[in-house]
Order: C-alpha cells, then structure tokens, then sequence
C-alpha cells in the first residue's frame, strides 16, 4: 500500500489545503498515524473528506476571470515554454501553459487576432469554451 490508495483525506476549510490522507486499513493519517480528534489538535477545523473534493476545492482558488492582455504578454507566454494544446478554430487560436499551477489549473491564452486574452482554469478546458468565455 502506498499514499496513492487513499482514497479520503484530512482538509483544512481554513487554510484550504489537504493536511494529510487516510490509510483505507486503518481510517489513520499517512504520515502522523492521527485520527480525526488528534488531527483536530493541530487542525481545529480538520475534516473528513472524499481526496478529488479536496483536490477540487484547492484548484478553484487558482482559477480566474477573462482578462483583456497585450500581445506582447500573450507572444510572450507562447514562446517561453513549449505551448500545450495549441488550437485554431474560426479565426481564434488559443493555447494553455504546459507548467500547471495547481493540480489541473494552468494559464489559457487565445487570440482573435485582433485581441488578446488570459485566465486560468482546467487544463481540460476546450478550444470552444475558452472561444465562449473570452467572447462573453
């Protein structure tokens, strides 16, 4: 068994961070063997919950609204690490960074041509939802 069998974990509303996973043999943190009342000694607002809800709850702080941005900033993005999913469609290009920011969060960019644009969200993000959300 290793920490990537678990299942739930410790998270921390908080500080909204995951503080630890729970071992599915014992029902006890990996890495301190506490269980919820010991976690909470530590960790006042500690809870019990399922890892992808942690995960999740992490990420959206990572994420952002649409910005309007400078071609310039947006040349510079995509010449500066290798561009990962880099998509044209209908007059819009758009590309994400490869180097995430949290978990599946990274920098979007796309362009119109005309104008430019920048937010963070899911690197899962579609060449047409980011297309929508620059154009709301």
């Amino acid at each position: 068994m290793n920490a990537f069998d678990c299942t739930t974990c410790f998270y921390s509303a908080d500080s909204n961070a995951i503080i630890d996973v729970i071992r599915p043999d014992t029902g006890l943190s990996w890495f301190a063997a506490d269980n919820l009342e010991s976690m909470r000694q530590r960790y006042p607002d500690a809870i019990v919950m399922d890892i992808g809800t942690a995960a999740e709850l992490k990420e959206t702080q990572f994420k952002s609204d649409v910005i309007e941005i400078t071609e310039a900033q947006y040349w510079e993005m995509l010449e500066c690490l290798p561009p990962m999913d880099y998509s044209t469609f209908n007059g819009w290009s758009s590309f994400k960074m490869s180097e995430l920011t949290c978990g599946n969060i990274t920098g979007i960019y796309a362009t119109n041509g005309e104008k430019f644009y920048h937010f963070s969200d899911s690197q899962f993000t579609k060449h047409q939802d980011i297309i929508a959300r620059c154009t709301q």
